[in-house]
């Protein structure tokens, strides 16, 4: 799965961006029971303010954060 895969490559402190094909599969993963880490999504059914949050902090503390494919043309 995934999860493992982040764990692996992403090390133990080490953060991840995933980009996933759909809104779905970005919220079913960061909300993934297999999720050890904190994780937060980021797509546009987001709140703006949430999404500037998640851009913000997950570049300094969040390990792993899930996008869509659109949210990452976006970036």
């Amino acid at each position: 799965m995934i999860v493992n895969t982040l764990q692996v490559y992403s090390g133990a402190h080490g953060r991840a961006i995933v980009f996933c094909e759909t809104k779905k599969e970005a919220d079913l993963l960061a909300t993934s029971n297999a999720m050890t880490a904190d994780a937060h999504v980021l797509h546009g059914d987001i709140p703006q303010d949430k999404r500037e949050m998640v851009l913000k902090v997950g570049t300094e503390n969040l390990p792993f954060t899930s996008v869509n494919k659109l949210t990452h043309e976006g970036l």
